[in-house]
């Protein structure tokens, strides 16, 4: 299975497959109100367009939602078409992707006993094409940015770089996605993120996308019915606009994760930060505390999850300062018993090297101070929940 992965990736470049026509599918099979409703958008976007004039088939093969093979003659809709404006029923035909199922949950209540607060999915009320469910999720994800924007629909009005990486993602989740195998796109928001997950793995290294300007992309037919409409990157810039758009914003890096073993590639994008003082800015190294927490239970098994988040918020603070004393430290935390501090949270974090004291000479001195150690550890190593994207 992993030879023939590796085969079919390879071939993405020549025969990707959402350019692939299928056979006996029809204008019955499309959604008349997604293909209006894009075709109102393409038009406002560029109002003089030649292809505003033309019928709907036409339009559609101008976009590559319907082609003609050179070499064969065979016409048709292509799997690409029919994924961004088919009904239901016709994309989840055993022909085109009969695993498709697009979910996107809120989990926004802290009592871990609730389930979803809101969820949209293939309930049989709407056509969840790829375009409504893009529509439909950033606008549910927009009015959760905390910064002050005006949105009309799905328009960028006062735009801002925080939107634009969310929105970057999520076409990026879509456009990356491996229709041919098993597995949803999952995209879900809580009070300390959103994750966005999609069946398939990268097709360039993770570091050639935080390093920006590498593109491979899985479907090149639907990332151009995004791109027409100003969404989505083509030239390798979309990841610059996810890691650097949400750190201005959010002062925390996204961070992206494949499993190998399920096939799928997770992007999670924290919104809890640490408050920032004097405008100073965080270093872009520095995630929020649930993913320090994440990282830490890795190492300390046997701390108490509020021990944990104790220890997160040393570091978070840590990381915003150059140096802090305990007494803060505590304050920080939140535990008033200095003895219990020393013994649960600060000793554990300097044995292991994650905290260092300033003074060597003094170790338990009163005006002893504390800062986060060189070397010893890396803030941007997500956590073991991360790597499973079953346990969402």
């Amino acid at each position: 299975e992993e030879v023939k992965r590796m085969f079919a990736d390879a071939q993405v470049a020549q025969h990707s497959f959402d350019s692939e026509i299928l056979p006996n599918f029809s204008m019955n099979d499309i959604d008349g109100e997604t293909l209006r409703a894009y075709r109102q958008r393409f038009l406002l976007r560029v109002e003089s367009h030649p292809w505003n004039e033309v019928d709907d088939l036409t339009f559609l093969t101008k976009i590559g939602g319907y082609r003609t093979d050179r070499e064969t003659g065979k016409k048709g809709f292509t799997r690409g078409g029919l994924l961004m404006f088919g009904k239901y029923a016709s994309i989840t035909d055993p022909v085109c992707a009969p695993w498709y199922f697009p979910d996107y949950q809120e989990w926004l209540e802290d009592d871990d006993t609730q389930r979803w607060t809101d969820r949209i999915y293939p309930n049989g009320t709407w056509e969840p094409n790829l375009y409504q469910f893009f529509h439909r999720v950033y606008t549910k994800l927009a009015q959760y940015q905390p910064v002050k924007f005006s949105l009309k629909g799905i328009e960028r009005i006062d735009d801002t770089s925080a939107h634009m990486a969310m929105r970057e993602a999520l076409v990026n989740t879509l456009v990356h996605c491996n229709y041919a195998i098993q597995g949803n796109i999952l995209i879900k928001r809580t009070t300390e993120g959103i994750i966005m997950r999609n069946p398939g793995r990268m097709l360039i290294s993770i570091d050639d996308f935080y390093a920006g300007s590498h593109s491979t992309c899985r479907n090149p037919y639907i990332q151009k019915m995004f791109m027409l409409l100003g969404y989505g990157e083509r030239a390798g810039s979309g990841a610059d606009i996810i890691v650097k758009g949400w750190l201005k914003y959010n002062k925390e890096r996204p961070v992206i994760v494949e499993s190998v073993a399920k096939e799928e590639t997770m992007l999670t994008m924290p919104t809890q930060h640490f408050a920032i003082k004097n405008n100073q800015d965080v270093p872009s190294n520095v995630p929020s505390q649930s993913l320090i927490s994440g990282n830490l239970r890795l190492v300390f098994v046997d701390m108490t999850e509020t021990q944990l988040n104790k220890a997160a918020k040393v570091i978070l603070a840590l990381g915003e300062r150059e140096e802090l004393p305990m007494s803060v430290l505590m304050q920080i935390a939140g535990d008033s018993n200095r003895s219990r501090f020393r013994q649960n949270i600060m000793t554990p974090l300097i044995q292991k090297g994650y905290v260092a004291p300033t003074s060597s000479e003094s170790p338990n001195s009163p005006k002893q101070t504390y800062k986060l150690a060189k070397q010893g550890f890396s803030l941007t190593q997500p956590p073991a929940y991360l790597t499973d994207p079953q346990s969402l």
